[in-house]
């Protein structure tokens, strides 16, 4: 299980098309591994996390988005390997210009796709054959 918590950085309009944008985030993660089948223990990690993405805006209401996550990277106990967990997404969003104020109210939604990669480098350690 995770949490997050991002902080939005501005997006900045890119090869001088107002219709295309990139942005990204950076927040904290709180991650809880249940790594009882290993090692008889729970284990936590905290760390920063990250978010670039690239979207296009169709109209002042209706835009596309996608980006890339790190969302945790973790080393396991007594050196035994490290866990790491990335998404990609894609989402549809729709939003709401403020009028005379130059902000703008996003919602967005989509999918993605999340990829763990645990790397344990010395499995036979922890079974009992």
């Amino acid at each position: 299980s995770a949490v997050l918590v991002w902080l939005p950085t501005s997006a900045f309009a890119v090869l001088g098309c107002s219709e295309v944008y990139l942005g990204g985030h950076v927040g904290y993660a709180h991650n809880e591994y249940n790594m009882k089948a290993f090692f008889d223990k729970e284990y936590t990690n905290n760390r920063t996390v990250g978010r670039v993405n690239l979207g296009y805006q169709f109209n002042p209401f209706f835009g596309i988005e996608t980006g890339i996550s790190m969302i945790s990277e973790a080393k396991l106990p007594d050196d035994s390997g490290q866990v790491a967990t990335t998404s990609a997404d894609l989402l549809l969003k729709l939003g709401f210009p403020l009028t005379g104020t130059g902000f703008r109210i996003d919602l967005k939604g989509g999918a993605a796709y999340v990829i763990s990669d645990f790397d344990i480098t010395d499995v036979v350690k922890y079974y009992e054959f």
